[in-house]
């Protein structure tokens, strides 16, 4: 995309000829190609200016001795326990009576990895905010602490692929639309997962850019997705394997929806797997089914429709389904170039639709996220893009 890019990364070239540097306080970017949802790259929080003297001191280290512009500097980082921030006196930023942010002095983030430890913390009041407070508590906090959460739609989405590479699957649109059919999202998301989710029709989230409200999705129609079923070839039923990666949340929406398909004949083996292992089979396409996910690195729907489902992303670039359709590609390339807005999210829209008819996945949900903050913690919300975006700078501390 930036000129001079891959002979950078290949070490053929000392320079990256795409980047240059105007003066102390501007970058001037040439691309190779017109590409329009550059400037929501940049705005990805990954995408930084560092200190060119700190990149060359630290080296492949610089990533634990982060260097930024930011409201909290680092003090301290007691790996898989603690990081301790503390006040940025040269912030840059005011709020808008002119005074100088941040208001907290510092900011410690405690790392508990039992989900009933931290919610126990949270409630004697030794932890000051909870982010994605635990399913298994989640009844509890609705009756009793209701006035301390936040919860609002996350530009993400939750879905299980299909292997489009590989039979069953591979040319057999009536096996993944009957899978689409079969699925009763509804019950899951109240039964399973506390109504925490919003079931989907297709890829993009609500509140992404381009997300369509009347794109025609699959609704709950077990007569429909047992006729598809025969007229797939499998009259008498289908075993299939279904990777999920190992949590609890997985697992439980798994075992759902395998006794769903049970009533169809269709057989679920779930194949529980560590991540790592999970994501080197989702990436070489030695699956049948698996379950995976996407929050967006960025609000455009290029993100999504692209990264995940263009052909060019086969694998480990993204499409994990492998996914083919040219005319799907056309339309997701031309988006990329075209500098129109409306004309652009029109063009996505049409490859959303094309591409739930063509079933690559099956649909599943819409994540939310959340957060449990005292009420001694004045300003503190929610963004779309998960509680680790909450601009902590504006906070304070009441009490």
């Amino acid at each position: 995309m930036v000129k001079g890019y891959q002979d950078f990364v290949d070490g053929k070239a000392d320079e990256w000829i795409g980047i240059k540097v105007v003066d102390d306080y501007t970058l001037q970017f040439e691309l190779d190609y017109p590409f329009s949802p550059f400037l929501s790259v940049l705005a990805y929080n990954s995408f930084v200016v560092v200190p060119k003297e700190d990149a060359e001191k630290w080296g492949k280290e610089f990533n634990f001795h982060p260097v930024g512009t930011g409201a909290f500097i680092l003090e301290r980082w007691d790996h898989d326990q603690r990081l301790v921030y503390r006040k940025n006196p040269d912030y840059w930023k005011k709020d808008e009576a002119g005074r100088q942010l941040p208001y907290l002095d510092g900011i410690e983030i405690v790392i508990i990895p039992d989900n009933t430890i931290a919610y126990e913390e949270f409630k004697k009041g030794n932890i000051d905010v909870l982010p994605a407070p635990p399913d298994e508590y989640y009844e509890e906090i609705k009756a009793q602490y209701s006035h301390l959460l936040q919860e609002r739609p996350e530009l993400g989405t939750y879905y299980y692929g299909f292997n489009n590479s590989k039979p069953p699957f591979k040319d057999n649109l009536k096996l993944r639309q009957a899978f689409n059919y079969a699925v009763d999202r509804e019950a899951i998301n109240e039964l399973v997962i506390h109504g925490r989710y919003y079931p989907a029709k297709g890829i993009l989230p609500p509140g992404m850019p381009g997300y369509n409200p009347n794109l025609r999705g699959y609704e709950y129609n077990p007569e429909k997705a047992k006729q598809l079923l025969a007229e797939a070839g499998y009259p008498d039923g289908i075993t299939v394997d279904l990777n999920v990666n190992n949590d609890p949340r997985h697992t439980l929406i798994s075992e759902a929806i395998q006794a769903q398909l049970k009533n169809l004949g269709i057989n679920i083996n779930i194949k529980v797997l560590d991540w790592g292992v999970h994501l080197d089979l989702c990436e070489r396409g030695e699956t049948q089914v698996f379950r995976m996910g996407w929050v967006a690195d960025y609000a455009d729907p290029d993100n999504f429709l692209y990264v995940l489902l263009h052909s060019a992303n086969h694998g480990s670039k993204g499409n994990y389904s492998f996914y083919s359709n040219p005319k799907v590609d056309e339309l997701l390339a031309a988006a990329r170039v075209e500098t129109d807005w409306n004309k652009r999210m029109k063009l996505y829209q049409e490859a959303e639709q094309m591409i739930v008819d063509d079933a690559p996945w099956l649909f599943l949900f819409h994540y939310t996220t959340s957060l449990l903050a005292q009420d001694w913690l004045k300003n503190i919300h929610l963004p779309a893009f998960g509680d680790y975006t909450t601009p902590l700078e504006v906070v304070w501390i009441e009490k």
